[in-house]
């Protein structure tokens, strides 16, 4: 990546976290004012809340990369999951919008705010997260749920399963957070 980096093809690099920009500069590959952080987003007029039942428990949309897989192993012995590779577009956001809890699960255990919770808060639905990067705009417990491990997701599965109106609420503070 340095090689990409350092040379002269880019004016400006923008990164998802101050974690990478940190590792970016302390590498020597571009100086500070060359690089700079910017969250992902999504288009409302893609990701958007529908009237549809919700009829799937627990969704994981995404590479099913060797981490992911091990997790949603973990996770499938507790409860219904429903996974999902390959899956964009209206095919997507219907998915996501059947959901009673969708998962973000990073593909490495660096923090990161992966453009998925954008389009899942987008669409008015639950998300369980492990940790964010710090940048992220959203609060935990109010916005959605960050867990710390594998079995903190769990049983946040769990509880979430068992209480709809708490996580009803969690959901529309986090869909009134990510469209302003």
């Amino acid at each position: 990546i340095g090689n990409i980096l350092s040379n002269v093809l880019f004016d400006h690099t923008f990164v998802h976290t101050n974690a990478c920009k940190e590792t970016v500069v302390r590498n020597g590959w571009l100086q500070e004012s060359q690089i700079t952080v910017l969250l992902n987003g999504f288009d409302p007029k893609i990701h958007h809340p529908l009237s549809i039942e919700k009829d799937i428990d627990v969704l994981f949309i995404g590479n099913m990369l060797k981490r992911r897989k091990e997790w949603t192993d973990e996770i499938r012995k507790n409860c219904s999951l429903h996974t999902a590779v390959g899956i964009y577009g209206d095919e997507m956001v219907k998915l996501i919008n059947r959901a009673k809890i969708v998962l973000n699960i990073h593909s490495e255990e660096f923090p990161d705010t992966e453009t998925r919770v954008f389009e899942v808060l987008g669409c008015r639905s639950f998300l369980l997260t492990e940790k964010l990067s710090v940048e992220n705009p959203f609060t935990d417990r109010k916005h959605l749920i960050e867990c710390v491990d594998l079995e903190d997701m769990i049983r946040q599965i769990q509880y979430y399963l068992e209480h709809d109106a708490e996580r009803e609420q969690i959901a529309e503070q986090g869909y009134i957070e990510a469209v302003s």
